[in-house]
């Protein structure tokens, strides 16, 4: 993995802080130019000048503002060679009825965090495609492995997600994009709220620190295979994760 990254583009978004910001430091120290993306224009641009960088300020979830964003660093750098799809909120703080939950509440949740990984990967695979391709990683969560009981919605983005790259992958490695999925547990980031704290602590479950996560996303990226879903935890490691056979037969069958 040496020089994977020298010289290539890649995108990350979330990159404000967290796991989105760790990614953009640990792809910028293997040689990559990163565009950090994500609504927090001073923190963004924070970690763009730290990592020698490009800041974008972006709702994920307005396919708009994708178009005219790839375009743009397509014209600029010449392509696009990788992604971190990272962003992802919280439907509302914890904990909540699921009956309280309004509309405008879901579908922001709902775009965010699923929207913001599945156009996006569109989008980005049209670009990637007559460049000799890319590849292409989605923050989803172990919460997209299993029920989440203290945020459901949440919990259908992240599954959603899960979805989505084991389906589209087969297509998309026909035009030379491999997609991906990390699946951490919990991470030492903002959606960490003080009754979240209070569970892994209860629970004796120490959150992992953004830079593991980094680092797994780098090396998944950098893969020439493609449909990797992997769990992160702590004190367990990097591990693929092992589903049972699907309902429907994959492509070629």
């Amino acid at each position: 993995m040496s020089d994977t990254f020298q010289d290539k583009v890649a995108l990350v978004t979330g990159a404000a802080s967290g796991i989105g910001a760790a990614s953009s430091r640990h792809l910028a120290s293997l040689g990559a130019h990163v565009v950090s993306i994500d609504l927090s224009e001073v923190a963004v641009r924070d970690v763009a000048e730290e990592t020698n960088g490009t800041a974008a300020v972006l709702d994920v979830s307005d396919p708009d503002a994708w178009d005219h964003l790839i375009a743009d660093v397509t014209r600029e750098y010449g392509g696009i060679d990788f992604a971190h799809l990272n962003a992802g909120i919280v439907t509302t703080p914890h904990p909540y009825d699921v009956l309280d939950i309004g509309i405008a509440q879901y579908r922001r949740v709902m775009g965010v965090n699923l929207d913001g990984v599945i156009w996006p990967t569109v989008a980005l695979a049209k670009v990637m495609e007559p460049r000799g391709g890319g590849s292409i990683v989605a923050t989803s969560s172990l919460a997209g492995l299993g029920p989440y009981y203290d945020d459901p919605f949440y919990a259908a983005t992240k599954h959603g997600i899960i979805g989505f790259v084991r389906s589209a992958g087969p297509q998309l490695l026909e035009r030379g994009v491999r997609l991906h999925a990390i699946c951490p547990a919990a991470v030492q980031t903002g959606l960490i709220d003080d009754f979240i704290a209070r569970r892994l602590e209860e629970g004796n479950r120490p959150a992992l620190d953004p830079s593991e996560v980094a680092v797994a996303v780098a090396e998944m990226l950098a893969s020439e295979d493609t449909g990797y879903v992997r769990t992160i935890i702590h004190g367990k490691g990097v591990q693929d994760f092992e589903f049972r056979a699907g309902v429907m037969p994959p492509p070629g069958t």
